[in-house]
């Protein structure tokens, strides 16, 4: 952390804007950059407030354990796979919310959807007027334009997870025998 109050002692950012702390760095950081007064505003991509393993899933099902009981029914549910990641990612989602590393020390959240600002907002406890709904941009073509070419497959790039419905896709795709491009290799995922 003394690495990082040099930098910011050095750099004298106006804002800072985080987009993930874990794993490489942690949420020591957005305290350091309160104590400076320096204003922070963090994107939050996953659930990582309120979701141990950042998904709300587990054994193929959406999970809310967590945040109707507490982050150890990540251990108890073994959410990670492994016992000693769960009780580690567990512990870090308990101390941060105690400390008030991010509560105390954010700004300014934004969340791809506003279904993730209400979920942050409901269970994490955020103040609304500090979380604001920022979809991610996919520009919008008019079929009826002379930019629209139509295509003859449907394009995945992500994770080959669970969570992320990537089985539906496949499933969806062959029912209704369109063809799926794929970036990347996910040949032992199926």
């Amino acid at each position: 952390i003394k690495l990082f109050y040099a930098f910011l002692d050095k750099e004298q950012p106006d804002i800072i804007h985080a987009h993930e702390v874990y794993p490489l760095i942690s949420p020591w950081v957005l305290r350091a950059c309160k104590r400076r007064g320096i204003p922070v505003v963090l994107t939050c991509h996953d659930y990582r407030l309120s979701c141990p393993i950042a998904t709300h899933f587990r054994a193929g099902k959406l999970c809310f354990d967590c945040m109707e009981q507490s982050e150890f029914a990540c251990i108890r549910h073994n959410c990670s796979g492994s016992g000693f990641k769960s009780l580690s990612y567990a512990l870090r989602n308990w101390f941060s919310k105690r400390l008030g590393l991010f509560s105390k020390n954010v700004d300014l959240y934004l969340t791809p959807s506003e279904k993730t600002r209400q979920l942050l907002c409901e269970y994490v406890g955020l103040n609304p007027d500090l979380v604001r709904s920022v979809g991610n941009p996919v520009p919008f073509v008019d079929e009826e334009s002379d930019d629209w070419v139509p295509g003859d497959y449907i394009a995945y790039a992500g994770r080959y997870s669970p969570e992320k419905g990537f089985q539906f896709l496949v499933d969806a795709c062959a029912e209704l025998k369109l063809k799926l491009k794929v970036a990347g290799d996910f040949s032992g995922y199926l």
